[in-house]
């Protein structure tokens, strides 16, 4: 073997270590959102690298390549007061494919103005948070990390954040590694069981204390849709009025029965 042959197959193999390297070494990143009560900026940093510092209301979406670490898409989207930009951020999210990683972050306020599309979007990546939030309670920090997906069926690799907008609660903070053509993040407030395979929610809570079974919508306490199988269910009604069968009980006569019922259309 030539001295130039040799020469190059050191090098492609030089080159595939380097790669190689590159694929398997942590990379740490720091995603936060803010709210109403924080004057900071929202930021990501990846690496030593600042990607944005953003003081734009609503939230700031950013895509990178999971090999390279590259962006490949930043801006930010008034979702707040704006519904089309709510339906622009659902189009970007819609056109991730599995070989991406999003971040979101927010800046003052970003609730109110989310879509219907905006909403499935969401859901698709397996974003459980603004599929419930409250046009009441707005103007929370919050921040996320997911993969996107190709597959109809959706993607359940997500990490969220979401807090109350007090003011001695001011950011939502993600901190993680970006690994093997993933990501490694704690810090969130899951407020849904996934099941296992997919973005299919099983259970969610709202910002209500509403529990959903089959549904992402619930109205009550629980609210299920679906099928429900007990050994035994125990119902607790308010005080009724059985008191009025007992011996000390003195009972109007017809004729007062008859004018209170006239008029206030309901039994004393």
């Amino acid at each position: 073997m030539n001295t130039t042959i040799k020469t190059a197959i050191i090098n492609l193999l030089l080159l595939f270590s380097i790669q190689l390297n590159a694929q398997t070494t942590p990379i740490p990143f720091i995603v936060k959102g803010t709210g109403y009560n924080n004057s900071e900026s929202s930021i990501l940093k990846i690496g030593n690298k600042t990607i944005h510092s953003e003081t734009s209301r609503g939230l700031r979406l950013t895509i990178i390549n999971k090999a390279t670490q590259e962006v490949v898409y930043d801006n930010s989207f008034d979702t707040y007061e704006s519904p089309a930009a709510s339906n622009d951020l659902a189009t970007q999210l819609n056109n991730m494919n599995s070989n991406q990683i999003g971040f979101l972050a927010s800046f003052d306020a970003w609730e109110v103005s989310l879509t219907k599309e905006l909403r499935n979007a969401f859901y698709h990546l397996g974003l459980t948070t603004p599929l419930i939030v409250s046009r009441f309670t707005s103007r929370r920090p919050y921040a996320a990390v997911f993969e996107g997906t190709t597959d109809e069926a959706g993607s359940a690799k997500s990490i969220e954040m979401c807090i109350t907008n007090g003011a001695k609660q001011n950011q939502a903070l993600i901190c993680g590694f970006l690994y093997g053509n993933t990501f490694i993040a704690s810090g969130s407030k899951q407020n849904a069981l996934m099941y296992p395979a997919g973005n299919e929610v099983a259970v969610i809570s709202d910002c209500y204390g509403h529990v959903g079974i089959g549904t992402i919508e619930p109205k009550h306490q629980l609210d299920v849709n679906g099928t429900i199988r007990a050994k035994e269910i125990i119902v607790s009604d308010p005080q009724t009025a059985d008191f009025v069968f007992e011996e000390d009980y003195n009972l109007r006569d017809l004729d007062e029965v008859e004018s209170f019922i006239t008029k206030n259309k309901h039994l004393p």
